[in-house]
């Protein structure tokens, strides 16, 4: 029911502790504490969520929730309610449609594959299944990618009731080896932006270029969140908030770009969904005869992590800047760039 991780620092170790209540992903840090301490701790969590099972399946949990209790209902009902719901949600800007079709996509799958079935009959075999069945036609990546779906769209039915327990967080990924990340090269940067529509694409390509921020931030960014020298970042994956330094040639970009749209207190500073960032950045990579497989957007914040570590920033410093919980990212960073590498073989064994 809960896991727990240890981290390595420079000078010793920590452990955090990741788990799930009431649907929502939680996690604990604790940087003073002892394997054994760290062990007690996840044992009280996992004895606290029993508990809450416990009520539910004995019919106490709205009591000692404030929740209520399960409700009736079909797999092909719920994929109604889920869609409408959502629908309402893009409607009010507060959800992008790629989003929503991304969502879409496994349970509709999932309730083709188990036709009829109650939602709160819901458990981990017949999720377990989904996961094998859909290993037979796609990666395991894309298997991973369908079960981040699919969980949010459980979630959702475990938060209005039609599921009693976290049945979703009892199947696992698939484990996948990552990748060393891709970046982009200065030069290439450079060459991307030349093909930015100048306009609002280009203001938010720039924010990235020398942020690395995440693209679901970049579109939470209000401009009080703007600082003479920082960016505050309340709404993160982490769900930690966040500052990251601003450069003084970006702190320019930005007044220009205030200066220009008169920006209303309150507003965003780039007023697009998360799937529009990547389009517009797309369109340019593809203009500017490049191609990396993968989020675009993030593979910008590779090439900022790249460059610092490629600079002599230590992994702390990488880690803090693009907000990392672990310095397991900010290793892969530590890489090397390929250019690089040759200069330094070059002077290692002389010129030929």
């Amino acid at each position: 029911m809960a896991s727990l991780r240890e981290i390595k620092l420079k000078r010793g170790r920590a452990w955090q502790i990741n788990f799930y209540d009431d649907g929502i992903r939680k996690n604990i840090y604790l940087p003073d504490a002892n394997k054994a301490e760290a062990q007690a701790k996840k044992a009280e969590i996992e004895n606290l969520m029993r508990l809450k099972e416990s009520a539910r399946a004995a019919g106490k949990y709205q009591e000692l929730t404030g929740r209520t209790d399960q409700r009736a209902i079909s797999i092909e009902d719920f994929y109604k309610l889920f869609e409408h719901e959502k629908t309402a949600e893009v409607q009010n800007g507060s959800m992008s449609i790629e989003t929503l079709k991304r969502e879409l996509y496994p349970l509709r799958l999932f309730a083709e594959m188990f036709p009829g079935l109650s939602v709160s009959s819901i458990n981990p075999a017949n999720i377990q299944r989904f996961k094998e069945k859909r290993a037979e036609t796609i990666t395991p990546v894309g298997v991973n990618k369908d079960l981040a779906n699919l969980r949010t769209c459980l979630r959702f039915a475990y938060q209005r009731g039609y599921l009693a327990i976290e049945v979703y967080n009892r199947v696992h990924n698939f484990k996948v080896e990552k990748p060393l990340p891709s970046y982009f090269t200065p030069e290439e940067l450079d060459q991307i932006e030349k093909f930015m529509a100048p306009d609002i694409a280009l203001f938010a390509f720039r924010v990235v270029k020398f942020t690395g921020i995440r693209r679901t931030e970049l579109t939470k960014i209000k401009w009080e969140d703007i600082h003479q020298d920082h960016i505050s970042l309340p709404h993160t994956k982490t769900r930690r908030q966040r500052t990251v330094p601003l450069h003084s040639r970006l702190l320019a970009i930005i007044d220009d770009w205030r200066g220009k749209v008169g920006p209303a207190p309150g507003e965003r500073i780039v007023p697009l969904y998360p799937d529009t960032v990547t389009k517009y950045f797309r369109k340019a990579i593809k203009a500017a005869g490049l191609y990396h497989k993968g989020d675009v957007v993030h593979i910008i914040r590779h090439s900022l992590g790249s460059y610092m570590a490629a600079n002599g920033f230590n992994l702390n410093e990488i880690a803090q800047t693009l907000g990392h919980e672990t310095l397991h990212m900010a290793k892969l960073y530590s890489q090397i760039p390929k250019n690089a590498l040759n200069e330094k073989l070059d002077k290692l064994w002389g010129e030929k």
